[in-house]
């Protein structure tokens, strides 16, 4: 990790403890409910705020923290969707994300930019005079877009200087949290002298009672996991926990907070947890020891966290998990770890985590960065001859994580050429479903760049995307508030759209989720004969373009 990132993770939490937190209040005028913690192990990344409940409905008030200004507004299909930043004096930066609505002046100012650039997504920078804001005054209503999945405010502070996301739970908002967290399960593994998992040796779930357990390790040192959640008052969720220390003989030996959580260091969960027990059974195991390639610092000690082993060695062990609010969960367990001969027949392509490793043959080609991988892996590569445009190619498979993006360059049959312009790669996923990755032609072969491993196809997409208006009938008289369009695509998926009235722009909401188009009816509808024109294009330029005539009747 570069000592500049260092030095801007220290000033965040160093500006988080400062003397502004009681300065703040809550974004919300109901009682704050978690559905998530900052630092939560989510997919591939730790989330950087708290997820607040907001009692399953949209549209509640959303309020400012503090004094300060609008400096930035983003409205996305995907993400964040609708959110918010404002700067404050006290150098920090509140984020409101996942927006219905933002405040009338607010959001006056967003159409007036979105029709101004034609577009629904777009991203705003207001200097610090076009819209201030005060202490508890609105700002937005709640909503569930972007890539949420059921109405929340997600909530998050920064350090404006540095964009570092801090804990909010830091600024003395009041979370009622009566319950300690749950440590659900202990994991041991074993782990050569760089801390290379040779294999996952055991998992063991706590009891009340002294438990003595012995392992026959097949390595010079061991690494021991744990899986840990916390709740809050109020909710059943099963929340992210803030702390957890390892002690090792009455000594703290490995552990980390959730204070501050870097963006440029959010993909490393995927070496913080052990990834591939979550690949095959969905389980988030927390790694209380480093791989080679993991900087987090997040992790509170110097050390790798490896626990060398001698002959026989005895061992007593206790985790530790606390959670923001001073409740504890303690768990012991005494290790007898007896060596046993190591037996690891690895089998494939050894690619070290810190060189540039390629692997080239006249049908697939990989060239992967030092520093993609979290530890040296050894991949196999292979192919399956088929019926169709291609072979599918395995590269390796799901259950190792890649850091940074690598180029992958597959050669299809040549019958593939007869559709070049309409022809992309897909990856599998888990289920077997197609995931859209793209390509480019290279001569008789296609590449992309990508950060996942696993297997790859090829695929044609010739066909148009679908759209209909399911409400609005040709030639009829319309006296509605709103106007629908249902569009998708079931192979590349949608790239573009965009709706016209009588030849001029109009603002339709795009809410993927739902296939959904919508507008709500504004001054732009003019009452009498319109011509509506929708054209929606797909990622492989396929495009449909349907429309509809209608006398608008003012309700």
């Amino acid at each position: 990790m570069k000592l500049k990132n260092i030095l801007l993770i220290a000033s965040s939490i160093f500006l988080m403890k400062g003397a502004f937190a009681q300065d703040f209040t809550p974004p919300l005028d109901i009682p704050l409910v978690l559905s998530g913690t900052f630092g939560e192990l989510r997919s591939s990344h730790f989330h950087a705020g708290i997820d607040i409940k907001t009692q399953g409905r949209t549209g509640l008030e959303v309020k400012s923290i503090a004094d300060g200004y609008v400096s930035r507004i983003k409205v996305s299909t995907r993400g964040y969707g609708k959110a918010l930043y404002i700067s404050h004096p006290s150098g920090h930066t509140s984020v409101y994300a996942h927006l219905k609505s933002f405040s009338p002046e607010i959001e006056a100012y967003v159409k007036k930019m979105q029709y101004a650039r034609e577009s629904f997504e777009i991203e705003l920078f207001p200097d610090s005079k076009r819209l201030p804001v005060k202490q508890g005054g609105l700002i937005a209503f709640s909503g569930n877009t972007g890539g949420s999945f059921g109405p929340h405010l997600h909530f998050e502070i920064r350090n404006t200087q540095s964009e570092v996301p801090v804990n909010p739970l830091d600024f003395g908002f009041k979370v009622q949290d009566t319950s300690p967290p749950v440590i659900w399960a202990w994991y041991f593994y074993a782990l050569d002298n760089r801390g290379q998992v040779i294999e996952q040796i055991g998992k063991f779930e706590p009891s009340a009672k002294e438990q003595i357990i012995r392992l026959k390790l097949p390595a010079e040192n061991l690494g021991v996991g744990a899986v840990c959640f916390d709740r809050q008052d109020g909710a059943n969720n099963l929340n992210g926990n803030y702390a957890l220390d390892l002690y090792v003989n009455g000594k703290r030996h490995f552990g980390y907070a959730m204070d501050a959580i870097s963006f440029s260091e959010t993909r490393y969960l995927n070496s913080f947890i052990d990834y591939p027990e979550k690949n095959c059974c969905k389980t988030r195991v927390q790694r209380l020891y480093k791989l080679p390639n993991n900087p987090l610092n997040i992790l509170e000690n110097e050390g790798s966290g490896l626990i060398p082993i001698d002959s026989f060695t005895k061992l007593n062990l206790e985790l530790v998990a606390r959670d923001k609010a001073g409740n504890a969960h303690k768990t012991k367990l005494n290790l007898q770890v007896i060596p046993a001969k190591a037996e690891r027949n690895a089998k494939g392509v050894l690619f070290k985590w810190d060189e540039i490793n390629n692997y080239v043959t006249d049908s697939l080609k990989v060239y992967m960065p030092a520093k993609a991988l979290y530890q040296d892996e050894y991949l196999s590569f292979s192919k399956t001859e088929t019926q169709d445009l291609g072979p599918l190619y395995h590269v390796h498979d799901l259950s190792v994580p890649v850091h940074k993006r690598y180029r992958l360059v597959l050669r299809p049959y040549d019958t593939l050429k007869s559709y070049a312009d309409k022809a992309y790669i897909v990856s599998l996923d888990r289920d077997g479903d197609d995931v859209f990755e793209g390509g480019e032609w290279e001569g008789d072969f296609m590449s992309l760049g990508t950060r996942s491993l696993g297997t790859y196809a090829f695929r044609v997409d010739s066909i148009p995307p679908t759209v209909s208006f399911p409400y609005l009938k040709e030639g009829s008289n319309y006296s509605g508030t709103r106007i629908s369009i249902l569009m998708d695509d079931k192979e590349s998926g949608i790239e573009e759209y965009r709706v016209e009235v009588n030849g001029k722009f109009i603002l339709f909401e795009y809410e993927p989720k739902k296939n959904l188009l919508f507008y709500e009816i504004d001054e732009n509808l003019k009452a009498g004969n319109n011509t509506l024109v929708v054209k929606v294009m797909d990622k492989l330029g396929n495009t449909t373009r349907l429309s509809r005539s209608f006398n608008y009747v003012k309700p």
